[in-house]
């Protein structure tokens, strides 16, 4: 999201942060952690790197007992050679986790009608992570509407309208913590058609849309 708002009109006006998540195996020993930015022609335009000494007594050690509640959907043929994929609940309360579970089963037989998703359907393995928001919904700034949901997300990303993504990629990672996954799709408990998708990270969609179209 961040190299995509390099490319907006508010970027020349103003500067932001953005948050990034980076996953990497607990060190052993000391280890320095350098990360890169380029730009859509390949090109190295900043890089940062960070210390990381395992013995550091500030680094917290969350342990399993925050694993977000998550129950298995569909478990692949080979569990140590498949695509693991999460969906994730965004905007339903605990009492919506029954219709969370249904939109989940919905968006997996829409993904499977596909090709080559349909012959190779039994090489994944699907999780729903059950999240759940303090509201119902998600918000809509363009009419006025904030909703404390479990990872915040909302219309307008950049000021266009269908466009429905999440900022808080701390809050995203914080739940899906502890459980497999290598792909994620946010479903969101809505009826307005919008998405975002986020090149090798996550797929943002409207759960109750239309049709289930990740985008």
């Amino acid at each position: 999201l961040f190299q995509e708002w390099l490319a907006t009109e508010e970027s020349k006006r103003i500067q932001k942060s953005f948050e990034n998540v980076f996953l990497v195996p607990f060190p052993k020993q000391p280890v320095r952690v350098t990360v890169e930015l380029y730009d859509y022609h390949d090109q190295k335009i900043a890089s940062m790197t960070h210390a990381v000494d395992p013995k550091d007594i500030l680094i917290r050690k969350a342990g399993d007992h925050l694993v977000t509640p998550y129950i298995t959907l569909q478990q692949a043929a080979d569990t140590n050679r498949c695509i693991h994929l999460a969906y994730v609940a965004e905007g339903y309360q605990q009492h919506e986790m029954g219709v969370f579970l249904e939109d989940c089963k919905i968006a997996m037989e829409s993904l499977f009608q596909h090709e080559p998703f349909k012959q190779m359907q039994n090489r994944f393995n699907i999780i729903a992570v059950m999240s759940p928001s303090a509201e119902s919904g998600v918000s809509e700034p363009n009419k006025g509407i904030w909703k404390q949901t479990a990872l915040g997300a909302h219309f307008d990303t950049f000021y266009s309208e269908r466009y429905l993504t999440t900022l808080h990629l701390k809050k995203l990672n914080d739940v899906l913590a502890g459980t497999p996954y290598e792909h994620i799709i946010v479903l969101v408990n809505g009826e307005r058609y919008g998405g975002g998708g986020i090149y090798n990270s996550y797929t943002l969609t409207d759960a109750h849309g239309p049709s289930f179209r990740p985008v």
